[in-house]
């Protein structure tokens, strides 16, 4: 239960760093961000923590998305509740996701960076996919 907490806190730093970095990335460079940069970003913290804390890859992505689902579900008040729920759903399954390809990646091919850049176009088309259907 300790390391579980543990993991979570790590989860919860990485989500918060990747909020001000995202922050800035769309002051800088407007809607563009969140389809190239942020995911970058996103990936690199995630898995960055992972590895240099020595916690799971997986639990730390998971962790990641629970918090970007608690975002969700209280940001943006004028969103209907269904569609905050719906993307609460999302940041949960996709970054579930995304932390399952890095650690089978990191395991078949042995490298993080690649294990990362996969990750990251996967992030990307994810988001192509998302937010063409919430148009």
């Amino acid at each position: 239960m300790e390391h579980a907490a543990k993991a979570l806190a790590v989860a919860g730093s990485a989500a918060f760093l990747a909020l001000k970095i995202n922050r800035v990335l769309m002051r800088r460079f407007g809607e563009h961000a969140v389809q190239f940069l942020i995911p970058l970003a996103e990936e690199a913290i995630k898995t960055g923590s992972a590895v240099l804390l020595q916690f799971s890859v997986v639990s730390i992505h998971l962790g990641f998305g629970l918090c970007e689902a608690g975002y969700d579900l209280i940001a943006n008040p004028e969103v209907g509740s269904a569609k905050r729920l719906g993307a609460a759903l999302l940041a949960i399954a996709g970054h579930g996701l995304f932390g399952w390809i890095t650690w089978l990646l990191m395991e078949l091919v042995g490298s993080v960076f690649f294990a990362v850049a996969a990750a990251y176009m996967v992030h990307v088309l994810w988001n192509l996919v998302v937010f063409n259907i919430k148009r």
